[in-house]
């Protein structure tokens, strides 16, 4: 877990929005990832397809020699959990994992004492192919 006080990206109206996925590259790329978005937004079907079902960016870093899938998410309302439940049940993450592949989900939320300036704070879960 970690605190980042990550710059806007995009404004709206008056509204900075940040999405879990902005924050999250910025985090890898600040850690020597080369990183890329995988999910893909399907107009057809109108939802989000990620890669094999659970990947939202793929990350490797070259002095770690690792190949990263990150599912990006908010840290509110349980959707890590929901997340993890989700990917566990996805046959495609045990290809992955055994392939070699490292699988994290990212939770990003604002958090801070009363009164204070909220910053980003980083929740995550690696799984494993003992915890699949």
């Amino acid at each position: 877990m970690g605190v980042y006080n990550l710059r806007k990206d995009y404004k709206k109206g008056d509204v900075i929005i940040t999405s879990p996925t902005q924050l999250s590259l910025k985090k890898l790329r600040k850690s020597g990832y080369m990183c890329a978005i995988v999910e893909k937004y399907n107009h057809f079907v109108k939802i989000r397809q990620d890669l094999f079902g659970f990947i939202d960016i793929l990350a490797v870093h070259p002095n770690k020699k690792e190949i990263l899938g990150i599912q990006a998410c908010t840290d509110t309302g349980g959707h890590m959990s929901k997340h993890k439940m989700k990917v566990k049940n996805n046959k495609k993450l045990n290809i992955w994992l055994k392939s070699g592949g490292m699988f994290e989900i990212w939770a990003w939320a604002k958090k801070g004492k009363k009164g204070k300036r909220k910053l980003w704070v980083l929740r995550t879960a690696k799984l494993k192919v003992k915890n699949v």
